[in-house]
């Protein structure tokens, strides 16, 4: 639910200040997103103050600049798995300009997440959030050991 502010969590609901509620099993919460305001005066920002990025991450009315993670106007929450690989795709492209080259290396914007319960409850979630595709849900065991081996993989990676 967009635009909902917080004010009051109870074990079974949530609260405005405005005095309106909602009642839950579980609740999960992504908290209002704006973008840097350090970028408020550039000319650069869309009315959210979001940087404005095409899908080679390449900041729109800008030379040679590049942005990515949560200052960049991606629908969607802002997470550290596509923070790292839009990180990646800039700089390729950055080289690749700066080189003489043409950037090519594309961003595919996607939410894959798993929910994990611990057990055969747990959920993976993928959805393409530019195009009109319904999202991929899936269930079962298997999604909470993959996200735990992933973690594993990734840390041993990047550490």
């Amino acid at each position: 639910m967009p635009d909902f502010p917080i004010n009051r969590v109870t074990k079974k609901e949530v609260w405005t200040s405005l005095g309106q509620s909602l009642s839950y099993d579980l609740l999960m919460l992504i908290p209002p997103f704006a973008g840097p305001g350090e970028a408020i005066y550039t000319g650069i920002t869309d009315p959210n103050n979001y940087v404005r990025v095409d899908r080679h991450l390449r900041v729109s009315g800008a030379d040679r600049m590049y942005a990515a993670g949560d200052a960049v106007n991606f629908l969607g929450p802002k997470m550290g798995h596509p923070a790292v690989l839009q990180g990646k795709i800039a700089a390729a492209n950055l080289a690749a300009e700066l080189e003489g080259r043409e950037p090519v290396a594309r961003y595919d914007h996607e939410l894959m997440l798993v929910i994990d319960e611990g057990g055969k409850d747990s959920i993976y979630l993928r959805k393409e959030l530019w195009d009109k595709s319904e999202a991929s849900i899936k269930q079962g065991r298997f999604w909470g050991w993959a996200k735990r081996a992933h973690e594993k993989y990734w840390q041993q990676q990047h550490s």
